[in-house]
């Protein structure tokens, strides 16, 4: 049986390792949105069909 010590800390390691992947996320979704967007201004300035 498994004690409720033992359940804590697996779940806060757990915790430990989601929050430093959504940082991970946070910088790579930051990354892509600006990605997208510089890639979209050149689109818009290319192909403009005068919207």
């Amino acid at each position: 049986r498994r004690t409720v010590e033992k359940e804590l800390a697996e779940l806060n390691h757990s915790w430990n390792k989601i929050q430093s992947a959504a940082k991970n996320i946070e910088k790579w979704c930051a990354f892509v949105a600006a990605f997208i967007a510089m890639v979209r201004n050149r689109l818009e300035r290319e192909y403009s069909c005068g919207e």
